[in-house]
Order: C-alpha cells, then sequence, then structure tokens
C-alpha cells in the first residue's frame, strides 16, 4: 500500500485513490495499467497525479460533508452536535503530535492551505474569465 512519507505517515498510490474514487462514484472503474501510465504521463509525473487524485478525493469527502450534515439537521439534530462532529476531520488526518491542542492547530492549518490554494485557483479562473463569471466574482475577494 503506498509508500511511506516521512514522519507523517503512508502515502496512498494514484491507483489505490484511483480505487477509492471509484467506491465513492466519481470514477466508473479503476485505471487500468496502460490507463495510469497515461495518467501518470498526462499530469507529468506519479506524484502530480496523486495529488490530483487527492484533491478530487477531498472535493467529494465536501460533497458528503454538505450531505450529511444538512440530513443531520433535516433529522432535528442539535446543531451544536453537528458542529463538535466536524473535529472528526483531525481523526481523519491522523497527526499523532502527543498533543491534541497541536493537532487540532495542525489539522486547521492545513484545511486553511487547502482553502488558500482553492482561492489562488478560482482568483485565476476568474481573471482568465474577464470577470465574465458571475458564480466566482461572488466568490472570489
Amino acid at each position: 500500500m503506498g509508500e511511506q512519507y516521512k514522519e507523517l505517515g503512508t502515502m496512498a498510490s494514484p491507483q489505490e485513490l484511483a480505487e477509492v474514487l471509484t467506491t465513492i462514484g466519481l470514477l466508473k472503474r479503476p485505471f487500468t495499467e496502460h490507463e495510469l501510465k497515461g495518467e501518470i504521463k498526462r499530469a507529468g509525473s506519479a506524484a502530480l497525479l496523486r495529488v490530483e487524485l487527492v484533491n478530487a478525493l477531498l472535493g467529494v469527502t465536501l460533497h458528503q460533508i454538505l450531505m450529511a450534515t444538512n440530513a443531520a439537521a433535516d433529522a432535528g439534530v442539535d446543531p451544536v452536535h453537528i458542529t463538535q462532529a466536524s473535529e472528526r476531520v483531525l481523526w481523519g488526518i491522523n497527526i499523532d503530535t502527543g498533543e491534541p491542542d497541536q493537532q487540532k492547530v495542525l489539522g486547521a492549518r492545513m484545511l486553511a492551505e487547502q482553502l488558500q490554494h482553492l482561492l489562488m485557483v478560482l482568483t485565476t479562473e476568474l481573471r482568465k474569465s474577464n470577470g465574465a463569471s458571475e458564480v466566482l466574482a461572488t466568490m472570489v475577494p
């Protein structure tokens, strides 16, 4: 399974990420060996393909969070408990620092960096469209 990355843990391989995306329904089937080689070539490297696939997984996960949160609210779950459940993201990040507060800060920092990258992409897309996208214009400062 994947490969060890420094002290952070084991990274899933591009093929393993494709299998997860298939299970969730974003891909129709995992890549064949030939398709995987083609995707690595298209992306420029296996490392960059891994980044693409794990970000696709993050997007699918965010959609699942949205649906689960709305379903819990529709079922009458206390909003405080729904908010508290969001702390489970730290369990998924799985940073073992030995200090729970330090883990929370690292997890929040990782999420903030992802949001920063996404805002840069959205800003670039808005600039390329010369302001033509009203939806992007409302999202990007």
